[in-house]
């Protein structure tokens, strides 16, 4: 009896610590601290069977519900009419962000400007320009500014900088030198490519941080893992 109380309790001591009690977000994952964070705001959430998922992609729709919570959340209530449910479960969010976020900027930036009401198009997997975008046009009042000397500077630091689209020229920029979303261990933005929801929380939760002097303006010249 005596060994199996011993068992018992060093089987307890052995269990690993979870971001916010998700199963499948250990301690020591990359983003289980803005995945605690982005929860505990009320941004996002995990599914019923207590994981959170972290690899899977998020959609446009996910992320734009995302943003709209972290940077909007009191405003949002008025966009969540019975109209607006009822054209589907994001479309509360996007209306927020239309209006709000720097004039519908945001959206009109995006690859999805004219369809952000259409269900098919929102439920794609967001692209890091696009997820870049929707944060650059929610920008905190405090995050440092750039003026064009350090822009140019950063954009030297991006390898594929040249293939960057132009209506991404201040969000790509802005948001790698505010070491927001970095790049790939290329050194490469990799705009193209998806994020998953991990990415996501970082990347938001880096972004409420930038107000209050939480990230540096000025990112190391090695490029951040992946999963930034």
């Amino acid at each position: 009896l005596a060994l199996l109380l011993a068992l018992a309790l060093c089987a307890g001591l052995s269990v690993p610590a979870l971001a916010a009690g998700f199963s499948d977000v250990p301690a020591g994952h990359y983003a289980a601290s803005a995945i605690d964070a982005c929860v505990a705001k009320g941004i996002v959430s995990g599914y019923a069977d207590g994981t959170f998922k972290p690899g899977n992609q998020v959609t446009r729709a996910q992320f734009c519900v995302m943003i709209a919570r972290a940077f909007y959340s009191e405003e949002l209530r008025d966009y969540e009419t019975a109209e607006n449910k009822a054209a589907g479960w994001f479309v509360p969010a996007v209306e927020c962000l239309h209006n709000l976020a720097y004039d519908g900027g945001a959206l009109e930036s995006t690859n999805f400007e004219e369809h952000y009401r259409d269900p098919a198009v929102m439920n794609q997997p967001i692209n890091r320009y696009d997820a870049a975008t929707l944060v650059w046009f929610c920008t905190p009042p405090g995050a440092p500014f750039l003026n064009q000397a350090q822009r140019e500077q950063t954009q030297r630091r991006i390898a594929d900088w040249a293939s960057v689209p132009d209506q991404y020229y201040y969000p790509v920029t802005d948001c790698f030198a505010w070491g927001v979303l970095t790049g790939l261990p290329d050194g490469s933005f990799g705009g193209d490519k998806t994020l998953n929801r991990g990415q996501a929380c970082a990347v938001i939760d880096r972004m409420l941080n930038l107000g209050n002097g939480g990230t540096d303006a000025q990112p190391s010249e090695t490029p951040k893992p992946e999963e930034s």
